[in-house]
């Protein structure tokens, strides 16, 4: 029963915030929630003038249309003339939605400044693959239970807790851990030179001072605590950018596809429709009357 209230009271309080957030972003609009504000206060009785009603509901309509195609309309007009340039193009509005700012809804039109190169999609991807691969590193160190240090008089990097301590490389973990009991434990004469090559014999004095200390686990539980904390920030940030750089890629497909739908629709449209010839077919009956007939 606690995992399901905790359940209940932390996550889906989230998941209600995260598509509002989807919503307004959408449609970027802040239309609905006010619209939902309204309608706690002030019931639909109240609102007795036909104008006010018809235009709430027209800016409703219009955010839906925004929210469902992801084409950015700013009138009903805008609309209007982006639904029917699609049904004649035979493009569909999803396509048109996804070029973003590369498509002029005003002029019906492509900004051709605005279509990305075909070189600059792999360098998107890229720089999303470059954010997403750190983001992933440290989502996965904010569940870590080790304090990532070093010791300032030797330098030395390691993964400390209150009861062992491991190699560092750079940000990941060495091969080799030892426990407290065993680092402070006199070696016998066959292992010295098994264990000086890590950690050092200073190494190996200031870790068991260290573990000595009686506030040595609180400490490193704070410092995890905080360790998690940036490590969710750092993933958030470089996970957020990673999708943002992701979806200019996308946007920049969706573009250039348009770019070439349109442009084959146009050539097709200006082509010059031929007539077809006919052909002077004489018929022969047998009565001896000629008929002559076009095919």
């Amino acid at each position: 029963m606690p995992s399901i209230s905790t359940f209940s009271g932390m996550v889906l309080p989230a998941l209600i915030i995260l598509g509002l957030s989807y919503l307004c972003y959408r449609a970027e609009s802040l239309h609905h929630i006010r619209l939902r504000l309204i309608r706690i206060f002030v019931s639909r009785r109240d609102l007795t003038n036909e104008k006010v009603n018809q235009q709430i509901l027209d800016e409703s309509s219009l955010l839906a249309f925004r929210f469902s195609t992801g084409v950015k309309a700013e009138t009903l007009a805008d609309a209007e003339s982006v639904i029917s340039f699609a049904l004649s193009k035979n493009i569909p509005l999803s396509l048109i939605g996804r070029a973003g700012r590369a498509f002029n809804i005003p002029e019906l039109s492509i900004r051709e400044k605005l279509v990305p190169r075909t070189w600059q999609s792999p360098i998107l991807f890229i720089i999303a693959f470059g954010f997403f691969i750190p983001s992933t590193f440290f989502a996965s160190l904010s569940t870590e239970n080790n304090f990532m240090t070093s010791l300032k008089e030797t330098g030395t990097k390691i993964w400390l807790t209150a009861d062992h301590v491991s190699q560092r490389k750079g940000l990941f973990k060495g091969e080799r851990t030892i426990e407290k009991n065993v680092l402070c434990t006199p070696a016998a004469p066959s292992d010295v030179t098994i264990i000086s090559k890590w950690p050092s014999a200073r190494d190996r004095d200031i870790l068991c001072e260290l573990f000595s200390e009686p506030e040595l686990s609180n400490l490193i539980n704070e410092e995890v605590k905080a360790q998690r904390r940036t490590s969710i920030y750092l993933a958030v940030l470089l996970g957020g950018m990673s999708v943002f750089v992701f979806i200019l890629m996308m946007q920049g497909f969706a573009a250039q596809n348009l770019a070439q739908r349109l442009t084959r629709t146009n050539l097709a449209d200006q082509r010059p429709v031929i007539p077809k010839q006919r052909k002077l077919c004489i018929h022969l009956s047998i009565f001896g009357r000629r008929r002559t007939s076009e095919h």
